[in-house]
Formats: structure tokens, sequence, C-alpha cells
């Protein structure tokens, strides 16, 4: 392959790459995002979740946008999710260096490594929501973690610490890391086994990495959290229960929907993956010991139980990012196998990439309910309408919280709250047992009665779509009357 070959797929790469970023700077934002910046917002505040609220992922993701909410900035955020996707962006680069090693043709390894970190730059912006997600950080903290882990940097203790640490923010994000991150470190000490002095070296190797990746997790969520262990527990009894009775066959059709159908682009992406991984495993017996593990654990195993971890839960369009890391295996792994049998390379790059060059023109990404547009500020109109001193619960509306800087009196998140007014997943809502100071309704009614035993003064209701769901607390909050302020609804607390 010579190197005016390379020189076209740079020049390929680097256009879709600028494709997608001018696609990205006009891409709507998640509603996701304003959720989370408030509650960075109430941690500077000095209000930590599931201790004054509760919400349905761990700490760390409050920690993360503490600095964006200092700059009351979304671009803050998206700079923080760069940094993560130029980092692994590297670490792809350095682990591509390693693992590529002992090929016939050695004086290509550089131009290949490069080649697939700039390809996995281009998934990470080819999927949606991208660096305007947390989803992003989850899926570079553990290829970064894992490039350490497997590059045999990890030789220090320093650098096996750093990978770990990397791997527990990972699974902190986004847990559907959890089964990809444990093959991996059986993976790394399977590998090792021969440099093991005695076999019980293998199983404590294994248990200092459990140790290190479970004291990170501890470390990155609950230092705070010492002296609070029942509103911990609290939290973690409402997260389990959560979506554990959810549909899991109308899960799996949405799920293989938006892998396979949501998106041309995406599709070609996963079907040639999948067939490239189909025919690795069926052939595996003519792979050397490495090959097989690295088979058996990231293009067999880890997609598949990711698969399962998605279906299981409530599902949406943008999880499809998750499987980034394992089209990245994949591909590796070809290359790897394909200059060793002398195959064509060149035709495998430009038959996938080109392709996707020219779907990002006829495919863009589907637009979810949940983006907010982005001519939409996330200052509501209704700033001059209510005073900056007016103090207000919005049982459907983040943004004004988020605005205005008030707190939410310990009611769940807006997602939830919908959830619960549109009777959706109420039955998977567990009683909770735990001692809690966060408030967790497990209906409309129960939800109603808080509010109207609450020592809320004002109720804000806006638009017909809240009022809507609303209605079901009417002859329940007898405790307020209702007033309107041009288009607000707004329930006053009886004196």
């Amino acid at each position: 392959m010579r190197k005016t070959n390379y020189y076209i797929f740079y020049l390929f790469l680097i256009f879709f790459l600028l494709l997608k970023i001018e696609f990205l700077a006009n891409y709507p934002t998640s509603s996701d995002l304003l959720n989370f910046m408030y509650h960075g917002q109430q941690l500077i505040n000095g209000r930590l979740v599931w201790i004054y609220e509760f919400e349905d992922k761990l700490p760390i993701n409050q920690f993360l946008f503490l600095i964006p909410a200092y700059f009351k900035n979304l671009y803050a955020w998206y700079f923080v999710s760069i940094f993560f996707l130029a980092l692994s962006t590297l670490f792809v680069f350095i682990f591509s260096k390693r693992y590529l090693k002992g090929i016939k043709n050695e004086k290509y390894i550089f131009q290949f490594s490069i080649l697939t970190s700039l390809i996995y730059l281009a998934l990470n912006l080819s999927f949606y929501d991208s660096i305007k997600h947390i989803n992003t950080i989850a899926i570079n903290s553990f290829v970064i973690g894992f490039s350490l882990l497997t590059v045999e940097l990890d030789k220090t203790k320093k650098w096996r610490i750093i990978a770990i640490l990397f791997m527990g923010i990972a699974v902190s994000v986004r847990p559907y890391f959890l089964v990809p991150i444990i093959f991996t470190f059986l993976y790394k000490n399977l590998i090792g086994l021969n440099y093991f002095r005695i076999k019980k070296d293998f199983f404590i190797s294994l248990f200092i990495d459990f140790s290190i990746f479970g004291t990170s997790i501890i470390f990155l969520n609950f230092i705070f959290y010492w002296d609070q262990p029942n509103t911990v527990f609290a939290a973690f009894e409402a997260i389990r229960g959560m979506g554990s009775k959810i549909n899991f066959l109308e899960n799996l059709k949405i799920h293989i929907y938006n892998i396979l159908f949501s998106s041309i682009e995406h599709a070609i992406i996963f079907t040639v993956t999948a067939v490239y991984a189909i025919t690795h495993i069926i052939n595996i017996r003519l792979y050397d010991y490495k090959a097989k593990l690295f088979i058996v654990f990231f293009i067999l195993l880890s997609p598949i139980f990711l698969f399962y971890t998605i279906t299981i839960r409530e599902i949406h369009i943008h999880y499809v990012i998750f499987y980034i890391p394992f089209v990245l295996f994949v591909l590796i792994f070809n290359l790897k196998y394909f200059v060793n049998n002398n195959q064509s390379l060149y035709k495998f790059l430009s038959t996938i990439f080109l392709i996707l060059i020219i779907c990002n023109f006829v495919s863009p990404y589907p637009r979810e309910e949940t983006m907010l547009p982005q001519e939409e500020s996330a200052i509501p109109q209704e700033e001059n309408i209510i005073p900056r001193d007016f103090v207000f619960f919005a049982p459907f509306n983040i943004s004004l919280h988020y605005d205005f800087n008030q707190h939410r009196f310990g009611f769940p998140n807006v997602e939830i709250t919908e959830m619960i007014f549109k009777e959706e997943y109420i039955s998977t809502f567990p009683r909770i047992k735990s001692k809690k100071n966060f408030k967790f309704p497990t209906s409309s009614k129960e939800y109603c009665k808080l509010l109207n035993d609450s020592k809320i003064n004002n109720i804000i209701i806006t638009g017909k779509r809240e009022m809507s769901l609303f209605n079901k607390c009417l002859s329940i909050i007898t405790n307020y009357y209702e007033d309107k302020i041009d288009n607000l609804t707004i329930f006053i607390k009886k004196q």
C-alpha cells in the first residue's frame, strides 16, 4: 500500500470530520444536558444529589458538570467532552502501534495507527449527541483505560492505577460498561498467565485490579457521602427497581431498530462490523492464544452483554454510540490479521469509509423528542414575567429551575416526574425501605399529595402539554388556588 493511498485516506477522513463538526455545531442539544447543568449548579449551592434530590445516575455526573455550571455555558461542557475525545484518540493511536507489532509489513504500523485513530475520532462524531452528551465521556474513559491496560504501560503501579481510574469513570457515568471492563481485567491477566511465577499470582493480580476498580468507584462517587449511608442505600434501591419490569421484547425491537434502521450510515457500520466479527468467531481456531482471547472477550461476549444490559433498561436511540469501542476492536483486529494474510487492506478501508462519507449527505441524524431546538435559549421567555426572587416549583420544567437557580424541593427530575404522571413503569418504582431525604413518589396520586402537604408556595405549569399531565393533581391539591400570568398557570398556596 503506497504512501499516496494514505494521503488520500487522510484527506477523506479530514473532510469527513469537518462535515461532522459542522453538523454537530448546528445539531440540537439534548434536554438531558440542562438537567445535568442544573445539578452542577446545585452542587455549587452545596446541594448534593441523593441527599437533597433523587437522580437516577451516580453522583459523578453532578461533579463533571461543576465547571460548566460555574461558567453557565454548555460550551464549557463541550470542551470537557472534546478533551476526553482527544485523549482517547491519542491512546487509540498508542494501542494500535503496540497491538499491530509483529505484522509482516511493520513499516506500515505508523500509518495504520494514524488511520485507526482518525477513524475512531470520526466514529465518535458520527453518532447521536456525540460530544453533546455524557455518553462520550463513558466511551472514551473506557477506551483510555483499555488502551493503558493492554499496551503494558501498567507494568508500573502508577499507570495501572490511572488506567483503572478511567475504567471507574466509565462505569460510573454509564454502568453498561461494567461487563466489558470485567472482561478487560480477565483478558489482561490471562494473556500474562505465562509470566506469573505461580498460578495463584494470576488470582492475586486479578484481585488487585478489582480492588482498585471498586475503590475508584467509591472515591469518584461517594467521597462526600461518608456520613450519609442511608440516603445512598435509598438511591440504590430506587435505581435498582426502576426499569426492572420493562417489557424486554418491546425494548428488543426498539434496540434492533435503533441499530439497523434509524440511519443508513449506522446500519452500514454495524452490518459490516458484524460480518467481520462473525467471520472471526467462525474461524477462531485459526488464531493464536492471544487472538482467541481477544475474539472471545471483545468481539463476541462484550457486544452481546452490552446489548443485553441496554435492552433490559429504559432505552434511548443515542445508546447506539456505546458500540463504538467494539467497532474499533474489530477494525484493529482486521488490520492485524488482514495484513498478515496479505489481503487487500486498501479495499477494506475504502469500501467502508468512503460509503460513510456518501451516507453523511443522505442520512442525517434522526431527531429525538428529547432534543431542544438550537434556536431555543436555555433561558425561558418567562424570565420577564417571573420576578428573579420569586420562589417556585415547576414539576415539568428544568430550564426554569436552572435559569432562576432554584432547587426542586426534593422532588425527582423532570424525566422521572413525567414517567410518574404518564403512569409509565410505575410498577417498577419500588417502595424504598431505607431512610431518605429526597422525595420518591411512586404514583401521580402520591406525587400530588406530597405537593399538597409541602411548604411550596407557588407551583408553575407552562404550556398545554404540562397542564394535561398536571390535571391529575387538580382534585388533590386543595391547599392551592389557581391563577394565570400571561401564558403561565400558577397554583398559589392558600394562606
